[in-house]
C-alpha cells in the first residue's frame, strides 16, 4: 500500500487526476487539504455475489465470486488448509486414511449434518482466522495421521431476487466430495474424487507467493484460482461469512451464515478497534467486544469530533480482530446501520483510519448496498 501524504477536503474545489477501472475508483490527491471519502463496495445487491477486497490508502475495491474457489491453502509458515466461508462449505474427519476406501453409504447420514446453515461449530474453520484451528486439521508431516474428510462443497450464489429488505444469498447445493490433504516437498498432495468413485484424483499446489496468504484451489473445475490481493493491498472485507454464534439462553453455540459482514485483514497485519458513542446498556456482541478489550463506550466522543489529538488515546488499544466491522454495523430488520459506532483501522503500513458505515442498503431498500465514510488520521 502506498502512503497518503495529502488530504482534500469534500467541500473544496481542489485540481485531482483520477483513473477508473471496473474494480474501483482510484483517486491521486494533489493538494493538501482534508479528506472525507466515501465509498460504495461492488457487493451486488440482494444476492450478495461478490467479495469485495478494500484497499483504504488507494480507494480502490477487488471482486471475487463468492463460489469462485472451495479450500484455501496456506503460503505462510505451517501447513494449512481453509474452506470457503462465503458459501457455507463444511467438512468433517473420517476415521479412515484410504480415500478410495471410503463409500457414500458409509457416510450418508453424515451428509445432512454437513449441509444446514445452523450446524456445529466444529464443521467449519474457527472465525478468528486462527490457523491451528480450522476444520481440518493442520496438515502432518506424517502421511498416516492426515485423515480423509466428507466435505461439503457449499451453496451456489442464487439469481432470483427477494422481496426488497431481504436477502437471499444461498442457492443450491454444489455437492459433496471426499478429500485428503498431505505434505509434499514444500507443499500440499491434494487427493479428490466423488463419494462413490474408487479411484482419486490428484493435485500438487505448491506454496506459492508469500505476498499473498493463500493459494485457492477449486473442486468444481478442478483449477487454482485468483481470489484475493496481496495481503499488505487489502484492509476490509465485505462478504457472506460462515460465523459462530450462540444461542438466546447461552446455552449452546453454532454455526451460522452471516450477510452484509466485514472481515479485517489480519493476515496481512490490519487492527481494529470499536467506539460507541452512546448511553446505553452494552449487551451480545457489543460487551463481549469490550470485555476483549476491543471496544470503548464513549458517550461525547461522536465520529465528526474523533481527530489525531484523540488517536493519541486509542491508537494502543488497536488489535488484531478478524470479525471487526463484522455484523455489528447494522440492524437487519430496520435496514439501517447504528449511527453511534464507528471504528479505527490500522493498515499494514501502520496508517490509521477512522471508519463510519453509512448505508446497508439502497435506496430502494434492496441489501446488498453498503456504504461506508473514512478518513485518515495518521
Amino acid at each position: 500500500m502506498r502512503t497518503i501524504k495529502y488530504f482534500i477536503s469534500i467541500l473544496a474545489i481542489t485540481t485531482m487526476s483520477f483513473s477508473c477501472s471496473k474494480k474501483g475508483l482510484e483517486i491521486k490527491p494533489e493538494h493538501t487539504e482534508e479528506v472525507s471519502i466515501a465509498f460504495t463496495p461492488s457487493v451486488g445487491g440482494p444476492n450478495e455475489p461478490n467479495q469485495v477486497f478494500v484497499d483504504l490508502s488507494q480507494k480502490k475495491e477487488h471482486l471475487a465470486r463468492r463460489d469462485a474457489w472451495s479450500l484455501g491453502f496456506n503460503n505462510g509458515e505451517g501447513f494449512n488448509v481453509i474452506l470457503n466461508y462465503n458459501i457455507y462449505t463444511t467438512t468433517l474427519a473420517l476415521d479412515a486414511t484410504d480415500i478410495d476406501a471410503v463409500k457414500e453409504a458409509d457416510i450418508v447420514d453424515l451428509k445432512q449434518a454437513l449441509s444446514g446453515h445452523m450446524g456445529s461449530p466444529d464443521y467449519i474453520d474457527d472465525p478468528s482466522g486462527d490457523l491451528t484451528k480450522t476444520a481440518i486439521r493442520p496438515i502432518s508431516a506424517k502421511a498416516e495421521e492426515n485423515k480423509v474428510y466428507l466435505l461439503y462443497l457449499g451453496n451456489s450464489i442464487p439469481t432470483d431476487t427477494p422481496t426488497v429488505g431481504q436477502k437471499n444469498v444461498s442457492g443450491a447445493s454444489l455437492g459433496y466430495r471426499k478429500i485428503r490433504v498431505l505434505r509434499k516437498e514444500n507443499g500440499y498432495l491434494l487427493q479428490y474424487a466423488e463419494l462413490n468413485a474408487t479411484r482419486h484424483k490428484e493435485v500438487f499446489i505448491p506454496k506459492g507467493d508469500k505476498a499473498y496468504s493463500f493459494t485457492y484451489f477449486d473442486l468444481l473445475t478442478e483449477k487454482v484460482v485468483k481470489v484475493e490481493p496481496k495481503k499488505t493491498d487489502w484492509d476490509l472485507c465485505f462478504t457472506v461469512f460462515s460465523n459462530k454464534t450462540i444461542t438466546n439462553d447461552g446455552s449452546a453455540t453454532y454455526s451460522y451464515s452471516y450477510s452484509d459482514f466485514i472481515l479485517s485483514n489480519t493476515f496481512g497485519g490490519v487492527k481494529v478497534f470499536v467506539i460507541y458513542n452512546s448511553d446505553e446498556k452494552l449487551e451480545g456482541e457489543l460487551k463481549t467486544y469490550a470485555d476483549m478489550g476491543l471496544l470503548k463506550q464513549n458517550t461525547f466522543l461522536t465520529y465528526e469530533k474523533f481527530d489525531k489529538k484523540k488517536l493519541v488515546v486509542f491508537k494502543d488499544k488497536l488489535k488484531a480482530a478478524r470479525t471487526l466491522p463484522g455484523s455489528i454495523w447494522r440492524n437487519v430488520f430496520s435496514g439501517k446501520t447504528h449511527s453511534n459506532l464507528y471504528f479505527l483501522i490500522q493498515d499494514p503500513e501502520g496508517q490509521i483510519y477512522k471508519l463510519k458505515l453509512t448505508q446497508m442498503v439502497n435506496q430502494k431498500g434492496e441489501r446488498g448496498y453498503p456504504g461506508f465514510e473514512y478518513q485518515l488520521l495518521k
